[in-house]
């Protein structure tokens, strides 16, 4: 899978509704934000970095978060 720009903005999205759903504070947030730019400038698939956001979130609040 190829990055595009939209891309982005999903994986925002993700991050926004686990770490809401986790019951995830600012702190969590800031971190994935944080991750989605690092690893978007390296150029990893979406995929590869909503797994290493869903799984920093499930680590840090104890909660595994699905979504469908």
């Amino acid at each position: 899978m190829k990055l595009v720009d939209y891309c982005f903005g999903c994986l925002r999205g993700l991050t926004e509704k686990a770490v809401a759903l986790s019951g995830g504070d600012e702190p969590v947030f800031s971190h994935c934000y944080n991750v989605i730019d690092k690893l978007w400038n390296k150029g990893k698939t979406p995929p590869d970095i909503a797994n290493r956001l869903l799984k920093y979130i499930r680590k840090k609040t104890g909660v595994y978060t699905l979504m469908l």
